[in-house]
């Protein structure tokens, strides 16, 4: 027990340190090459290519990265037509209106990635192999209100997820073609759901004293992403990735409110990249991420009818009713001269998040799609270079539709059901922007 309680705090204690925030999947792992909207599955250019595919490694030149970002949210919930009888009990904190989801709106956040290749002569044959280290954020959320929503419960509503990974890699490229890689990922996560308190009971949740409120829950497990570079020719490459759903330990304090008594895995995903330098001065790549959501049963799940015929924390209990993502990003570089590089890049993913579920989802607010992203590297010299990055994701909104309950339900100290939920639209929007700084050192 001891042993296993140092290694979690070890491995939360690294990823704390050297992190690289991903609000939406896949938008920031590696500041350089996400000024092209991080298309890295097959060019990447800095010492976060394992995060995309470790097989690309063999692509980058001995370096260490290290850099810190700003990350700025806008998210905003606003309710239409509602009708419930709390409305009536708390006249002057009403559903009904606009609320901020984003009271803690900023976040700054180093990273940290280091690639080594070691050229190693087996049976006459050289063979260039490649050893590395990125750490690196796999998924992040974070939703603060201000005050309570009456209709959820008596304290200030929010959520907060994230998942780190701490991944050593290795690549191998096995002729001038191919080449093949592994990350061995250690996945750190923590979880904390607070103002939920009206579903803390029996008749809601089954296990209702871990519902909410109970501060910040770690979870860890082990996986791995297989990685694979073709190269017919050297200014055009394709590259694949696959990570498999990783089992991770169950949340226990939360194990009344997540599904599957607080089951929270790391879903599958797969990764197709393809990249072309039509002249030694350009290059264009485009890059394709799957991720199955709905491998987890709380993310699965949708609100209803399973917050009515099974409880919070049960296989089939209520949860965020995300669909599977299709992720597309496209992205540009530009080398200008020996000082400067210049790039841009185009990332759209439409949101997991259907409009039936909009209501349950003003705790995620998973709702940006677009992300335009800028960035340039200048030169210092041959060793060093330093890189700024800007990205904005454009302000969407998921408009809700049938998305807040309708149905009377028992509450006391009234003799008969009565409509606490009381329909209407909930509707959720969000918008990002990102400014980020890294220095960069070949060696």
């Amino acid at each position: 027990m001891k042993w296993r309680n140092f290694s979690l705090k070890l491995c939360a204690s690294l990823a704390c340190l050297m992190p690289v925030l991903s609000p939406l999947e896949a938008v920031l792992a590696g500041i350089k090459v996400t000024g092209r909207a991080a298309t890295s599955v097959s060019a990447p250019n800095d010492a976060f290519a394992a995060a995309y595919n470790p097989a690309a490694s063999v692509l980058v030149p001995d370096r260490i990265d290290n850099g810190i970002s700003w990350v700025h949210f806008n998210q905003e919930l606003n309710v239409e037509d509602n009708e419930s009888i709390l409305n009536i009990i708390f006249p002057d904190n009403q559903l009904n209106g606009t609320r901020n989801a984003a009271k803690t709106a900023d976040v700054y956040v180093p990273e940290f990635g280091v690639v080594k290749h070691f050229c190693r002569d087996i049976c006459g044959c050289p063979i260039d192999f490649v050893a590395g280290l990125t750490v690196y954020n796999r998924y992040y959320l974070k939703t603060t209100y201000g005050r309570n929503i009456p209709l959820f419960g008596t304290s200030p509503v929010g959520v907060e997820y994230l998942m780190e990974t701490v991944a050593p890699n290795f690549a191998v490229r096995l002729s001038r073609m191919h080449s093949i890689g592994l990350a061995l990922n250690i996945n750190v996560q923590r979880v904390k759901v607070n103002g939920i308190e009206n579903f803390a009971n029996p008749l809601f949740s089954s296990s209702p004293e871990n519902a909410t409120n109970k501060g910040y829950n770690w979870s860890t497990g082990f996986g791995v992403t297989l990685g694979y570079l073709f190269t017919p020719w050297d200014n055009f490459r394709i590259g694949l990735s696959w990570t498999p759903k990783t089992h991770m330990r169950r949340f226990h304090k939360y194990k009344g409110f997540l599904a599957d008594r607080g089951k929270f895995d790391n879903p599958m995903r797969f990764q197709a990249g393809i990249s072309w330098d039509p002249w030694d001065c350009l290059t264009l790549a485009a890059d394709y991420e799957y991720i199955r959501w709905r491998d987890i049963p709380h993310l699965r799940n949708p609100l209803l009818p399973n917050l009515f015929v099974s409880e919070l924390g049960d296989p089939d209990g209520a949860g965020f009713g995300w669909n599977n993502q299709h992720y597309y990003r496209f992205g540009v570089e530009y080398h200008y001269n020996k000082c400067w590089d210049f790039r841009a890049g185009y990332r759209h993913s439409k949101s997991p998040i259907p409009p039936s579920q909009a209501a349950i989802n003003l705790l995620t607010m998973e709702a940006c799609e677009d992300v335009l992203t800028l960035g340039t590297t200048y030169h210092v010299n041959p060793c060093n270079e330093l890189t700024i990055l800007y990205a904005y994701g454009f302000s969407h909104t998921i408009h809700g539709k049938n998305s807040i309950p309708s149905v009377p339900i028992p509450f006391p100290p009234f003799p008969n059901p009565v409509n606490v939920f009381g329909g209407g639209e909930a509707n959720i929007k969000q918008s990002l922007q990102v400014l980020g700084l890294s220095y960069g050192r070949r060696f």
